[in-house]
């Protein structure tokens, strides 16, 4: 996944901090691997959603919803008291 694909998934829930985004994206590799899996979790979430529902499928994106929550309150944290 390239590093504008990440940026956009972590700036669409956090549009005022974009130039710190930017800055942890460069510099430090383990926000731009939670930045990854944050954009990995929307992507599926997103392609969860457009799927018929039924139990299974409800259920995925329950647990797609909460990684997705998890992932932004531990980027929150990390911009909010940043590594270094």
């Amino acid at each position: 996944m390239a590093m504008e694909q990440e940026l956009e998934a972590v700036v669409r829930l956090f549009p005022k901090r974009q130039a710190e985004i930017s800055r942890l994206l460069r510099s430090d590799e383990a926000f731009a691997g939670i930045c990854r899996d944050l954009a990995d979790a929307q992507t599926a979430f997103a392609r969860r959603s457009a799927e018929p529902d039924n139990d299974l499928n409800a259920k995925r994106v329950n647990e797609y919803q909460a990684l997705v929550s998890e992932l932004a309150s531990e980027i929150e944290d990390l911009l909010d008291h940043p590594p270094g």
